[in-house]
């Protein structure tokens, strides 16, 4: 990463129905967190009813009848969208993670925010699993939003030290 870490970060993970234009995201996570501290600022977090079935369950655990009840996507947009535009996001993937929140906001007539990024599958190369277990970074939970955040914020703060 060229000069100085951010003093604070936003990192975000989603988790989907599938890998298409016409999936949806089914779980989000933003956490704001300061790059020095490692401490959590504010963290967003929430399953999504996509008006769809959840589709790859095998993969991240959601099912149907967990995200029954749950907002809709242009509930949660506005305060995504602000926290995402608050400082440099991070995302393990950030290509996947822009494309499918990218796909929301604009279902929704939004756009997502612009703001300087940062891919620790880039700065890896490795997957999440991968690179947490080398470099002894918990991962519990894996494939769900929040886990795969909180794991790749500490990661972030571990590669560019």
């Amino acid at each position: 990463m060229a000069g100085s870490p951010p003093g604070r970060f936003v990192v975000v993970d989603v988790e989907t129905t599938g890998f298409g234009t016409s999936d949806r995201v089914v779980e989000v996570a933003a956490i704001l967190v300061d790059w020095r501290t490692g401490r959590e600022v504010e963290v967003l977090h929430t399953l999504l009813d996509p008006g769809r079935p959840v589709g790859a369950t095998h993969v991240h655990g959601i099912t149907d009848a967990m995200v029954r009840g749950a907002p809709r996507f242009s509930k949660v947009a506005p305060e995504l969208r602000q926290l995402l535009g608050s400082a440099p996001v991070v995302a393990h993937n950030i290509a996947f993670d822009r494309r499918m929140l990218t796909q929301e906001f604009r279902r929704i007539r939004s756009t997502w925010p612009p703001t300087e990024e940062h891919c620790t599958y880039g700065l890896t190369g490795q997957k999440l699993a991968v690179a947490c277990a080398e470099r002894g970074i918990a991962l519990d939970g894996h494939h769900r939003a929040l886990a795969d955040a909180r794991a790749t914020a500490e990661l972030f703060r571990v590669v560019t030290r």
